[in-house]
């Protein structure tokens, strides 16, 4: 079973989403992908803002966890 993390960004009453195009589909989703091995998914969050957003960012609390 693989595992995402995801991260909700806010910003000055703001939300950073990701705009995807795939299979057709058009949407938006938050930051986020899967939690590689060996990685807790608060680094994933963290990891994933840095590749898609090219931000640095830290976790300040835990929304959901999700099973």
């Amino acid at each position: 079973m693989s595992y995402r993390a995801a991260i909700v960004l806010l910003k000055d009453d703001k939300i950073a989403l990701i705009e995807r195009h795939r299979a057709g589909l058009h949407y938006f989703t938050f930051p986020g992908g899967h939690v590689e091995p060996g990685e807790t998914p608060e680094k994933a969050a963290v990891r994933e803002a840095k590749e898609e957003l090219g931000m640095d960012v830290s976790i300040q609390r835990l929304l959901a966890k999700i099973w």
